[in-house]
């Protein structure tokens, strides 16, 4: 009787060989990490713009100074030319050449307001945006200024009792600008309406931004 052929035992498999460890200050031939430079760690840190920042920026007022501000100063001068008519004509003060004197006073006073309302009328132009308010001021020499919406910490206006006839009146406009952190905007037309415009603009921009509103 044979004998039936007893089974080849399986090799066992080889274990793998051990990687050696690395010593202690990292792999010598490995090329160190490079670094973010400050500005890019800054990016980093903010994160990719929101298609929120991408909003186009609109106008929402320009304007500048009205010369019916000057309404109060109008009357005022009025009266005091027609004074020295009157004087000139009641006294009789046609010698030695008084008369001529008293109008040219009477002459300097109308040229002196309308020059002045001329002057601030072309002096001065604002511009209200959903992002920033833009002062510019000057004739000869140009200077335009900006203050982010968002910077505006309170705003509010005040008028005089002529002011009030025409719906004219001064804003201010107070902010956390540092090169402007008072601005006084006098003959503003329709001042309580542009108020609550930038009012309403700087609220708007902060909630956009997610910023808690203070000092309302």
């Amino acid at each position: 009787m044979s004998e039936t052929p007893e089974p080849k035992p399986t090799p066992e498999p080889k274990p793998a060989p051990e990687k050696p460890a690395e010593p202690e200050g990292g792999n010598p031939y490995q090329a160190p990490e490079k670094q973010n430079s400050p500005a890019e760690r800054f990016r980093e840190q903010v994160g990719a713009p929101t298609s929120q920042d991408d909003e186009p920026e609109e106008d929402l007022w320009i304007g500048g100074y009205n010369p019916k501000a000057l309404a109060g100063e109008w009357i005022v001068a009025g009266l005091l030319c027609i004074a020295l008519i009157f004087i000139t004509i009641f006294f009789s003060l046609w010698a030695n050449y008084v008369w001529a004197i008293l109008l040219g006073l009477a002459l300097i006073i109308i040229v002196y307001e309308a020059v002045k309302a001329l002057y601030r009328t072309i002096n001065v132009r604002y511009r209200l945006t959903t992002q920033r308010f833009i002062h510019e001021h000057g004739i000869i020499k140009r200077i335009t200024d900006r203050i982010e919406v968002i910077d505006v910490d309170d705003v509010g206006f005040e008028q005089g009792f002529v002011e009030r006839f025409f719906g004219i009146g001064t804003i201010c406009l107070h902010s956390s600008d540092r090169s402007h952190p008072e601005l006084f905007m006098p003959g503003i037309t329709n001042v309580q309406e542009v108020t609550d415009l930038i009012d309403k603009a700087r609220r708007a921009e902060r909630i956009r931004r997610g910023l808690h509103i203070t000092n309302i």
